[in-house]
């Protein structure tokens, strides 16, 4: 079977699915939306049954190796943040009945040169830092600069902006994965083998180029 992971970009009102293959392919995309005039938690719960019959269907035909979540984030309204910690908890219990990991990454952060270890989902300011090589995007021009983005790395157009971030939520995830010795600083470069080597994600146009660096270069590829 092949391998793949699954990326999943939940909001409250809708949630973005991406499949891609372990090379890094996209193999399915969806967004996920609910009926408009239902409440939140019968909205929730056609949102969790949606995505149920999804994973029913390629758990059969991929082997998974985990899902990748974007985490809550920060938001002003304390309602949105605990609605969306509601939906994220039940998808989790969900992957749970499929026996599927919810990938989560290392992270060094240093603080009064000390070095703290940590292990965190896929924040949304690390997604745009690991999409665009900055976290300080502007919403105003996020989407056509995804777009374009997303574009240079699959040749694909015509699809939402949540199907893409949880494309690159799956990518993401691939690559921490995928390849040994790779590991993501404070400053969120890619770190490639010792730590004199590195390949800021701001110095390509793609990401899809760096791939190509560390597969010319076999830095501990699986």
């Amino acid at each position: 079977m092949k391998k793949v992971v699954i990326g999943l970009d939940v909001d409250i009102t809708k949630i973005g699915m991406s499949i891609v293959s372990w090379s890094g392919k996209l193999l399915f995309s969806k967004r996920i939306v609910p009926s408009k005039t239902a409440k939140f938690f019968e909205r929730t719960v056609d949102l969790v049954e949606q995505l149920n019959i999804l994973l029913l269907s390629y758990s059969k035909k991929y082997h998974i190796k985990c899902v990748a979540i974007e985490d809550y984030g920060a938001f002003f309204v304390q309602r949105t943040m605990a609605q969306k910690g509601e939906i994220i908890g039940i998808i989790k219990w969900l992957l749970l009945q499929y026996k599927l990991n919810c990938f989560e990454y290392d992270i060094d952060k240093k603080k009064k040169n000390k070095v703290y270890h940590e292990r965190l989902m896929i924040g949304p300011s690390k997604l745009k830092k690991f999409i665009f090589g900055k976290g300080n995007v502007n919403k105003a021009g996020k989407s056509s600069d995804l777009k374009l983005l997303f574009y240079k790395d699959t040749d694909i157009e015509n699809i939402s902006d949540d199907e893409i971030d949880a494309f690159y939520l799956a990518l993401f995830a691939i690559t921490v994965l995928k390849y040994d010795g790779i590991k993501y600083d404070e400053n969120f470069e890619i770190q490639i083998g010792n730590k004199k080597n590195k390949l800021p994600r701001n110095k390509f146009d793609s990401f899809s180029e760096i791939l190509k660096v560390i597969d010319k270069n076999k830095y501990g590829v699986k």
